[in-house]
């Protein structure tokens, strides 16, 4: 039974049950899990490329500069895990982490995110679709008209129309510097119609009917 005061959290727990998507079907957790004990009074696991990526979400300009410097350094630790086990009247502490290189890490499948391959020339005139395939969008209040994010610097990510907490209606992405970078529309959470794609001058680059 899970309980959360987001309905964003229940359905993205639940996404990634029906997907199996979770540290029960993850062989490197499996594998990783046999270094400690079956039972305990506390254990704690991170995954900590994923813990990055959710730190650097959230984190200031100035603090997102030094992750990014220290990025590799930080992943190379793939896994961390610490557990308290009763043992008579103290507890028996074990602390695991693993070390990995770096460049495996980046290429293991666990921790691939969407990469989004814009085929530019010179000339800026090749890109590909991949461009429209946006992150995952969670509204905090699913009684919203619509749901905005915005750059560190306060100029707007993005804002898409929302209707009972499903995206649906028109959608508009900006660079940071606030020129529009891609807009289109959803009808109940699905892209539809003509999506298009600009450069930071304005310029129309691509577009896609979906």
């Amino acid at each position: 039974m899970l309980f959360s005061n987001n309905p964003n959290t229940l359905k993205t727990i639940i996404s990634n049950y029906v997907a199996k998507e979770t540290l029960a079907t993850s062989e490197d957790f499996i594998a990783f899990d046999k270094k400690f004990q079956e039972e305990s009074s506390l254990f704690v696991y991170s995954n900590i490329p994923v813990l990055y990526d959710n730190m650097y979400s959230l984190a200031d300009r100035a603090t997102k500069t030094q992750l990014r410097k220290n990025k590799d350094f930080i992943i190379c630790f793939p896994q961390v895990g610490f557990q308290l086990t009763p043992d008579e009247n103290l507890f028996e502490s074990t602390m695991v982490v693993n070390y990995q290189d770096v460049d495996e890490v980046k290429t293991n499948a666990q921790f691939k995110t969407i990469q989004v391959v814009n085929k530019v020339a010179s000339t800026e005139t090749e890109i590909t679709d991949a461009i429209f395939i946006l992150k995952p969008i969670y509204p905090t209040d699913l009684n919203a008209k619509s749901f905005l994010k915005r750059y560190s610097n306060g100029t707007t990510r993005f804002e898409v129309d929302l209707k009972d907490g499903l995206k649906n209606g028109r959608y508009e992405e900006y660079y940071a510097n606030g020129e529009k970078k891609i807009t289109g529309r959803f009808r109940k959470d699905v892209q539809v119609g003509t999506w298009r794609y600009y450069n930071r001058d304005g310029e129309l680059l691509h577009k896609k009917r979906f």
